[in-house]
């Protein structure tokens, strides 16, 4: 205790600035290195802050084309072994899934399904398929476009847990990954 008192005295001291102390520069401007050029951006519109309301180092400008699209994981849905058919708590994620999607356009899903490993690779990637298919089924019946929703199989090849663990059953899923386009 003696070390901390100690250590925030001497940080005091010598003007260590605490985080609610930090003012943050009024002029914006881009952080620029010695040898690089700043990058010019047309307007403020065009441009994602980094490091914003940050008590220490500068601010970072990324231009909106060089970010990731947005994205939002939902829920895990979970089957039972060797079913495709969504359980109630499915439907109940596929619900809130095409709430979502429906607030948003131009937003798209992908959906993956998963499998364990007590059946053959190529069967459980076809069981991968259907459930993935089962959650595309359940949106495009609450109102989502086909069109809007990509479904992918991974079969038993991407578990969540160990197969070997009793935690098997919880490989045996679907994860939805909707995909929004940036302001």
């Amino acid at each position: 205790m003696k070390k901390i008192a100690l250590l925030l005295s001497l940080m005091l001291l010598a003007g260590v600035p605490f985080a609610d102390e930090y003012t943050a520069p009024k002029d914006e401007e881009p952080c620029v290195n010695d040898d690089t050029e700043p990058t010019e951006f047309p307007s403020k519109d065009d441009v994602w802050w980094g490091n914003r309301d940050r008590a220490h180092g500068p601010y970072l400008q990324f231009a909106k084309t060089e970010l990731p699209p947005l994205t939002k994981e939902f829920p895990i849905i979970y089957f039972d072994l060797d079913k495709s058919q969504l359980r109630p708590r499915g439907v109940d994620i596929c619900k809130e899934i095409a709430a979502y999607m429906k607030e948003r356009p131009s937003a798209t899903i992908t959906v993956a399904g998963h499998c364990c490993d007590w059946a053959t690779n190529t069967y459980n990637i076809k069981l991968g398929q259907r459930r993935a298919s089962a959650v595309k089924g359940a949106l495009v019946a609450m109102g989502i476009e086909g069109s809007r929703i990509a479904t992918v199989t991974y079969g038993e090849e991407k578990p969540a847990y160990e197969n070997n663990s009793d935690k098997r059953p919880l490989n045996r899923r679907a994860e939805a990954m909707v995909t929004l386009d940036r302001p």
